[in-house]
């Protein structure tokens, strides 16, 4: 038997970092809809799924976007989620996000830049 395994959809990989204060300052529910620009492996989509809201993840990583969606799968959120591999500064010119989440939903598009992003 072999000392190195696969994860599993269920292993624990890693805890997101302030996930309850994620929630409680985006408010996620049915009608919402955001964009996870660096999804690793899904920790902050999969509260912001359990709390009903859409959830387009982005990762440049096809490993780690699998990782995702078989974590997400798990859970029972797929229908929910739609997977998008770019880099997050492509993210506003990807083609799977140009269309417009319908005007009566609520959009908040969820980006953890780096500071030097924001340098001009």
């Amino acid at each position: 038997m072999s000392i190195h395994t696969a994860p599993t959809p269920t292993k624990v990989l890693h805890t997101p970092v302030m996930r309850k204060e994620v929630v409680a300052y985006l408010q996620p529910a049915p009608g919402k809809t955001f964009i996870d620009a660096t999804l690793g492996y899904a920790g902050h989509t999969l509260a912001l799924l359990e709390a009903g809201a859409e959830v387009t993840g982005i990762d440049r990583d096809a490993d780690m976007l699998e990782s995702a969606v078989t974590r997400i799968h798990a859970a029972g959120m797929s229908a929910h989620f739609t997977p998008v591999r770019a880099a997050f500064s492509d993210a506003l010119t990807a083609d799977e996000l140009a269309p417009a989440p319908p005007a009566s939903a609520s959009c908040v598009r969820w980006f953890r830049l780096p500071r030097r992003m924001h340098a001009t």
